[in-house]
């Protein structure tokens, strides 16, 4: 089942890699309308979908994730980040806490997570969700900004 799909596979990497994301997603879609049932086809279809600013149809494809693999951590990050985009924000927020929850160390999680408390006012929390996403990547330069924004006096 997945070797026959490798050559669409690969076109979509490739289109990824050269930031081509209507291409990745033609390719992907390719894969799904030949067998609607390939997980990661559908999941890097929602990325690239979220990167093209089809929010509604890469909605679609994260919450079909979720639900055939409530198990996949990056399924839930994924819609947490695309209910981010379309200000869907305790939704968001859930979907972050599940990815963490099956993911303890997931920097990019706790970081969109963070994200998500802001807008809903959570603002202590944020900045310490960003503090616990710093342990896991330091690169997450934008985080340690926030952190300490967020824990300046107003």
């Amino acid at each position: 089942m997945f070797v026959s799909h490798w050559p669409e596979l690969r076109e979509a990497e490739k289109a990824f890699d050269a930031r081509q994301f209507a291409s990745a997603e033609g390719a992907l879609s390719r894969i799904l309308a030949k067998d609607d049932s390939v997980f990661e086809a559908r999941l890097y279809r929602a990325l690239a979908r979220l990167y093209l600013g089809k929010l509604q149809e890469a909605k679609e494809d994260t919450s079909f994730c979720c639900k055939i693999r409530p198990n996949d951590s990056v399924a839930w990050m994924l819609q947490g980040e695309v209910e981010l985009e379309v200000q869907e924000f305790e939704a968001s927020y859930q979907s972050f806490s599940e990815a963490i929850r099956l993911e303890k160390d997931n920097g990019r999680a706790l970081f969109g997570m963070a994200k998500a408390a802001v807008a809903l006012g959570k603002t202590r929390e944020a900045s310490d969700l960003l503090e616990e996403a710093l342990q896991f990547d330091r690169d997450f330069v934008l985080a340690q900004c926030f952190s300490r924004l967020l824990r300046m006096p107003s």
